[in-house]
């Protein structure tokens, strides 16, 4: 019996989505969309008018980011899907942007509000409250702008709405899909508090199976026109795989198919059955490493306990001997410290007794170099004294000299480089010549007219000849003869000087630096007399250095150049002379004091050398008893050394032992018994017995090892090349190795029969495996007929009854029928292709990651078949046949879903409603109303189809935001009382008019 009114909105378990309300999203400014009644939705092309209402899907999926939006939520237009992003910024262009579902339930009312958060994501916060009761958080309906529409409230900013719808409304806010999915998809109870925010109440519990479900069906629901065509065979196999019928293991949420598990326990068997056949035939190998292991152990051992013996008979000769040579090395020890301890004073006698040495050698140096610098200033002032005045011949006089030799010397030098340079020196010469004759002359005249009482000064009083030479001593020099008034003149002057003291003074006023010299005939005659003689002297220079330049004028260059070189060489011995004039007076103090110093010296040294002589002979005493005693303890160390070498050569055969054999450990255990006398020729012998039954020892050790090698290396047991290689050098690794053959050998035969019964258990496995994806086609085709069966209960148009036909996958068809050819084997492997068919099954029709068969795969197709009239027919139907068919199945398979004692109300979206005439629309209206769907009609603009059916309009494209800031295409206001509703007028309104 079919229960039409299953669907029906005025049951008290109603579950009911009124209203989408958006704030800065999709093409909408502030829109709330009444969704719970049918309704005709007007508006432009590609203005919004089905991705309006598909933002309903936001709510129905528990979803929380857009990634592979194509899969999730399949938004699309003109057959093409919209990428992440693009449904990502339409739905959610800003951080002001909100979609907000008003919705009831048994419970009370509530809304969902989503908004946006970062990397494609978004959240929704559950409220207790309808929507009238938080409008005013979004919308400011008293505002004045928008032509008085109203406008956003300035602070809807995702912080603070989230801080008050939580504070202020008890807000929940849900961030993961579980969570989500068992809010909205769980029937409300008192029991779970968070159902009281659902909105889709399912028969099983949230999964992902039903999460499928539910999307499927949301698919059919908007897009009614193509469902046939395009959703339906998701929705069916989503439902079918929601029903619960486990193949291979109980499970109430899908057909599953353990095939992985299969496959890989196929392989394990396969691997099984290989190595219990390679572990058979290398049984031989087994039993030749069982001998070799038990021979190599009794050699070792044998081996181990000779070494011992030797080894501990050398070791106590090596301690024997060494007791011995310990006592004269500790005597050896002590002749060497004080042998080295004496040599440090022998060396510190030595140095002392070679430093005073050098230092009276550098004395005796320092004395030469001095004599000869004293006897070189002496020879310089005979040189130069007949140069120096006949009444100076100071050191400074003698310096003066020096400077003027090496005035000229410089200037022969420069006019042997300059020709110029050189006439320019000529010409000067030649001026100071004649100025220089002129001058003698002149005081030579000056000296007899003074000797002959006429001078200038002897015109003058004494006070005034006094105070012209006090103020330039050249006045008694002069030669010439004053008149009377001049006379006058220069005595008045002179009453204006007067002596005060040692100074002259003028007007008063002492002059400071000018002494008061008294003017004296004979003083003046002295002088004058020595300025003649200086100035011949210079007169004599100046005529053999123009004589000079001459000859110097007429030279070849390379007599030039030979000139130079000994100006140069006279240049650099005149600087020598006048650096040991200057420093004469040093030079003699120097050689003084070294004279002294040597004699400190030379009284020290003798006392130092005989103190070294003795300390030279006590080294040698203590050299030769110290050589005395390392000679004999070097004839002791002969029989220890040859013990030693014996101890050697056992650690050298220990080391090829490959760890059979340890000195260290040998001599570290106390000896079980007496061991033998330690004679050299005999131990030779031993070492040369050890090595050879060693060699017999290690070869029986590698024929043990290589049977080992040749196992491992065949898998009988697993092994890395790193672990072979240890084996080689490591018993620990040989051992652990050995014991796991001897676990596979012992266990060889229960090994075989485990193999054998879980063969058994697979195969049986595998067969159920096979029957249960044949029998797939059964249970869809099982899934149909009820279906149909349902269906045939409504009068669909002017049809007789409508059947759904399912088309299988051909591929899965050819597979299933393949499959069910497998007989059941039980005592062997099946063989590969058939499980060739199971892996292409399970690549085309398996869901890895859940483990389920994907029954949406299988069924390839669906399609309708028609009765009418008594005649079935498969072409197409109108568009309004196929929405009506759609509409019912819709329903059917909603039932399928729901509780049946619950009520839904969802609205159901048919695009391009123009296309339908009057008649079909209403058919479509009235199936609608008969399962509690609500149906909105969507088209570009109003027809006169439309309004013959549907009497409320909604046009989203009427009013847009004239006085805001547009985020994305988001510019449309829309809220309830700016519907259009068309109402039948009585016959009396109309007579009236």
């Amino acid at each position: 019996m079919l229960r039409d009114d299953m669907f029906k909105l005025d049951l008290t378990s109603e579950y009911k989505i009124h209203e989408l309300i958006f704030i800065n999203s999709g093409s909408n400014y502030y829109a709330r969309l009444p969704v719970d009644s049918h309704a005709a939705l007007l508006s432009d092309n590609n203005s919004g008018k089905t991705s309006t209402l598909s933002a309903l899907k936001l709510f129905l999926l528990p979803e929380i980011n857009f990634k592979d939006c194509k899969a999730k939520f399949g938004f699309s237009s003109g057959g093409k899907y919209y990428s992440n992003i693009d449904s990502y910024q339409y739905y959610f262009p800003g951080t002001e942007s909100y979609i907000i579902c008003n919705a009831s339930n048994p419970k009370h009312s509530f809304c969902w509000v989503l908004y946006r958060t970062t990397d494609f994501g978004y959240e929704r916060i559950a409220v207790p409250k309808t929507y009238d009761d938080i409008e005013h958080l979004f919308w400011n309906a008293s505002s004045a702008s928008n032509e008085k529409a109203g406008q956003h409230q300035s602070d809807i900013g995702i912080s603070d709405i989230k801080k008050k719808l939580i504070k202020n409304y008890g807000g929940v806010i849900f961030n993961d899909r579980k969570s989500i999915g068992e809010a909205i998809y769980t029937r409300t109870s008192a029991a779970e508090d968070h159902t009281r925010f659902s909105l889709l109440p399912m028969v099983k519990k949230f999964s992902d199976a039903s999460v499928d479900t539910v999307r499927a069906l949301l698919g059919m629901a908007f897009s009614l026109g193509d469902a046939s065509t395009t959703t339906l065979p998701s929705a069916i196999g989503s439902i079918i795989d929601g029903m619960g019928m486990s193949v291979v293991k109980k499970n109430d949420d899908g057909i599953f198919l353990d095939i992985d598990n299969a496959l890989d326990e196929w392989e394990q068997l396969k691997e099984t059955d290989s190595k219990l056949k390679k572990v058979a035939a290398y049984q031989d190998r087994w039993q030749l490493l069982k001998t070799e292991r038990k021979r190599y152990s009794e050699l070792r051992k044998s081996l181990q306990s000779d070494f011992a013996t030797t080894t501990l008979t050398v070791h106590e000769a090596i301690k024997h001997y060494g007791r011995q040579l310990e006592e004269v090395s500790s005597r050896t020890r002590a002749a060497e410290a004080e042998y080295n301890q004496f040599v440090s004073e022998y060396n510190a006698a030595k140095r002392t007794s070679e430093q005073t040495q050098s230092d009276l050698r550098a004395a005796d140096k320092l004395i030469a170099s001095l004599e000869k610098k004293l006897n070189k200033a002496d020879f310089v002032r005979s040189r130069l004294r007949p140069l120096c005045p006949a009444n100076d011949t100071t050191d400074d006089a003698i310096l003066k000299a020096i400077s003027d030799e090496l005035k000229k010397c410089s200037e022969d030098i420069q006019s042997l480089k300059d020709q110029g340079q050189a006439i320019a020196s000529m010409d000067r010469l030649n001026k100071s010549i004649k100025d220089k004759d002129d001058a003698i002359r002149d005081r030579k005249s000056a000296l007899a007219r003074l000797d002959s009482g006429h001078s200038f000064l002897d015109s003058l009083s004494g006070h005034a000849a006094s105070v012209l030479i006090s103020i330039n001593n050249s006045f008694t020099q002069l030669d010439l003869s004053i008149s009377d008034q001049q006379t006058g003149i220069i005595e008045a002057f002179a009453g204006l000087f007067s002596q005060d003291g040692q100074r002259i003074s003028f007007c008063g006023s002492s002059l400071e630096g000018t002494e008061f010299q008294s003017y004296s005939k004979d003083e003046s005659r002295i002088k004058i007399q020595k300025r003649i003689e200086e100035l011949e002297s210079e007169l004599k220079g100046d005529r053999k250095q123009l004589s000079k330049l001459n000859q110097n004028a007429v030279l070849s260059p390379a007599e030039r150049s030979r000139k130079l070189q000994e100006y140069e060489e006279d240049y650099s011995e005149l600087q020598g002379e006048k650096t040991i004039i200057k420093g004469i007076d040093g030079y003699r103090d120097q050689y003084d004091e070294s004279i002294e110093n040597r004699k400190l010296l030379q009284a020290l040294s003798e006392e130092q050398k005989t103190a070294y002589d003795e300390a030279r002979d006590k080294r040698s005493e203590l050299q030769l008893a110290y050589n005395k005693l390392k000679e004999r303890e070097q004839t002791l160390t002969q029989p220890l050394g040859a013990a030693k070498g014996y101890m050697d050569e056992l650690r050298r055969l220990a080391g090829e032992s490959s760890q059979m054999l340890d000195v260290e450990t040998v001599v570290s255990e106390q000896p079980a018994s007496l061991l033998p006398a330690y004679q050299p020729e005999q131990t030779r012998s031993d070492i040369d017995g050890l090595r050879a039954r060693m060699r017999e020892t290690r070869s029986s050790r590698d024929d043990a090892i290589e049977a080992l090698h040749l196992l491992l290396e065949h898998g009988i047991v697993d092994s890395t090349p790193e672990d072979r290689h240890a084996i080689t050098t490591q018993k620990q690794a040989f051992e652990i190795h050995y014991a796991a053959l001897q676990t596979v050998y012992e266990n060889l035969d229960s090994s075989t029969e485990n193999y054998k019964q879980r063969l058994k258990d697979h195969n049986n496995h595998a067969a159920i495996t096979a029957s249960m994806i044949e029998k797939v086609k059964g249970v869809v085709e099982s899934f149909i007929d009820k279906i149909n069966q349902e269906l045939g209960g409504y009068s669909i148009s002017n049809l007789d009854n409508v059947e759904l036909v399912a088309e299988l996958h051909p591929q899965y068809v050819n597979m299933a029928r393949t499959l069910g050819l497998v007989a059941n084997k039980t005592d062997s492997l099946l063989t590969e292709d058939f499980y060739k068919q199971i892996s292409a099954f399970q690549s085309e029709f398996y869901i890895q990651r859940s483990g389920k068969v994907d029954i949406a795969r299988i069924i390839q197709k669906v399609s309708y078949r028609f009765n009418r009239n008594g005649k079935k027919e498969e072409i197409p139907q109108s568009n309004g046949t196929n929405c009506m068919v759609n509409a019912v199945l819709l329903a059917l398979l909603l039932k399928h879903m729901i509780p049946e004692d619950l009520s839904l109300a969802m609205p159901v979206i048919f695009d391009e409603v123009g296309s339908l005439d009057e008649r079909n629309l209403r058919e479509v209206l009235k199936v609608m109303e008969e399962h509690g769907l609500v149906l909105f009609a969507a088209n570009p603009e109003p027809t006169g189809v439309i309004a013959s059916v549907l009497s409320v309009y909604h046009d989203l494209s009427i009013f847009k935001a004239t006085d805001a800031e547009i985020m994305g295409k988001a510019e449309a206001i829309y809220f309830p009382g700016m519907e259009e509703r068309l109402e039948n007028l009585s016959d009396d309104v109309v007579g009236a008019e």
